[in-house]
């Protein structure tokens, strides 16, 4: 869907070509859903230079590409090949857990032009490990590199975190 527009399309097609052929089951959380739709829409939107595009046009194409993901995601629940499950703890106690850890997490701070840029885990990043622990999945693919401190923590060691992240 995003092959021409994203330097992680190779490695998430991969993917998606082994859980086709079986090789995975794979849960999604209501959490990946939101951001992934978030993901596609801000890099759809960045990557339009066309100069014919006009914002309705470009509108109705994210639209459509929603409409597409969502129509994706039902057609492979349905033939058994993804599980949507969300973790039986409330959204409050992700939040707890997730503060909990990065009230204490700083990341990397790096000069970028003029400017410093954070770079690290957000709650966002770690409620996803969470969720994935709480619901019983034993691999996490991620094409981000943060998700490597999680390697080492205790609350994570049931998880086999499969990181391919782009230069």
């Amino acid at each position: 869907m995003l092959e021409d527009i994203d330097q992680h399309y190779p490695f998430a097609s991969s993917l998606i070509d082994e859980m086709l052929e079986g090789k995975h089951l794979v849960y999604v959380s209501d959490l990946v859903l939101m951001e992934t739709i978030s993901s596609f829409r801000r890099k759809i939107s960045e990557k339009t230079k066309s100069i014919r595009t006009t914002k309705p046009s470009l509108k109705k194409h994210i639209e459509g590409k929603t409409y597409e993901f969502l129509s994706t995601m039902i057609a492979l629940e349905q033939d058994e090949k993804i599980i949507n499950k969300n973790p039986s703890v409330s959204v409050n106690q992700l939040h707890r857990n997730a503060w909990n850890y990065l009230v204490n997490y700083i990341g990397e701070i790096q000069i970028q032009g003029k400017h410093y840029r954070y770079k690290g885990l957000n709650h966002w990043d770690f409620q996803h490990a969470l969720i994935a622990k709480f619901v019983g999945a034993s691999v996490f693919y991620t094409t981000d590199n943060d998700f490597k401190q999680l390697e080492e923590m205790n609350q994570f060691r049931s998880l086999n975190f499969i990181i391919s992240a782009t230069k």
